[in-house]
């Protein structure tokens, strides 16, 4: 069964003031929509304030939930809430400058000297939404609600995931030892690093480069037994182990989802607990993938191959798995909707958005991917 939500406007990524209501709703479609967010927020523990704008124009920006349940639904409930987690995440990284020398971005964005050259880059998305929302996140509803659209399909595993301030309240207790509570692998599996983790897939949530799209990228690991393995790159050993390749580090973490995703989660879990998880030590990476089919490793000593063909924005569409199921291709699924700047049909510097399933090519999978 098919379910769709949409997350539209500014807040797609961090809260903020709307200009006007961008999605209209009937008076039920309305109250039904205000009493399920406030119900996820009580469940996301976020403070939401007068400030950050009306819960109305928050709670109407997510839409379609089709195969979602009806509102008050636990699945409708679990979104707004993963949504809201998110921005506990955007918080902690929320801030006028990036400091580059500190051990959240050392690890996770390769040390300054190193990536000196992409700072920018890397800073924008990092940042853009936080204080450009007016000028650059500014959306409004398309009247053909069939186009224009980028989509996330939560699999059922995401509504299985735990809550993100409970995963870090039960993995930094002080009677636990402390290889474990200094260790990122015991925060990470919760709804909110889903949420930022898949809307860095989005260009005009992420503030990407104008050619190229955030995604997830391979690599080529050394096992303990000594063995080599094609993953992703995904999780805090290997997005560490990203960060300290030797060739341009900096080049491919400005458009690898999880680096942004793992430096996230782990100011986060410093600024609630006072202290930076350092472990796990980073991967060794033999060779990162290209989007061509080649490996770049130390037979390319001038680094990436042709940037303007690696992973270009045109050649990934608009979709986005969220979470994992079995072997088999997923059978039940929820499908959020997430409104584009641009309308569906583009030319070569605006590519459509697709608009029909399935909804699992972005992660290059027949089902859904483990996030």
């Amino acid at each position: 069964m098919k379910s769709i939500i949409t997350p539209v406007s500014s807040v797609a990524f961090l809260p903020s003031a709307f200009a006007a209501t961008v999605h209209t709703a009937n008076t039920d479609d309305l109250k039904g929509a205000t009493n399920t967010f406030n119900a996820a927020l009580r469940e996301s523990q976020y403070n939401l304030t007068v400030t950050d704008g009306e819960i109305g124009d928050f709670s109407t920006s997510l839409f379609g939930f089709e195969g979602c349940g009806d509102w008050g639904s636990p699945k409708r409930k679990a979104i707004y809430s993963g949504w809201q987690q998110a921005w506990h995440m955007m918080d902690a990284v929320q801030t006028k400058g990036l400091n580059w020398n500190e051990a959240a971005a050392i690890e996770f964005f390769a040390p300054p000297f190193i990536n000196e050259e992409e700072q920018s880059s890397i800073k924008s998305t990092v940042s853009q939404r936080l204080y450009s929302v007016y000028t650059q996140l500014a959306y409004t509803t398309n009247k053909d609600q069939e186009s224009g659209k980028a989509r996330i399909a939560f699999c059922p595993n995401y509504f299985l995931e735990p809550d993100l301030l409970k995963v870090i309240d039960e993995n930094s207790k002080k009677e636990l030892p402390i290889e474990h509570r200094a260790d990122l692998n015991n925060y990470v599996r919760n709804k909110g690093r889903v949420w930022f983790h898949e809307l860095l897939h989005i260009d005009w949530a992420s503030g990407v480069d104008p050619q190229y799209h955030i995604v997830d990228l391979y690599a080529l690991y050394t096992r303990r037994d000594h063995t080599v393995a094609k993953q992703k790159i995904y999780n805090p050993a290997k997005t560490k182990g990203l960060a300290a390749f030797h060739l341009n580090p900096a080049w491919w973490i400005k458009r690898s989802a999880d680096n942004f995703a793992m430096y996230a989660m782990a100011k986060t879990v410093q600024k609630i607990t006072g202290n930076y998880p350092h472990l796990p030590f980073a991967s060794t990476l033999e060779c990162v993938y290209d989007g061509q089919g080649k490996c770049q490793d130390s037979e390319f000593k001038h680094g990436p191959g042709d940037k303007n063909l690696v992973i270009p924005l045109s050649s990934t569409p608009q979709w986005i798995a969220i979470q994992d199921t079995n072997e088999e291709p997923i059978k039940d699924f929820c499908l959020a909707k997430v409104l584009a700047k641009v309308p569906a049909k583009g030319d070569e510097g605006n590519p459509e958005f697709p608009t029909e399933l399935p909804a699992f090519e972005a992660h290059e999978a027949k089902g859904c991917d483990l996030v």
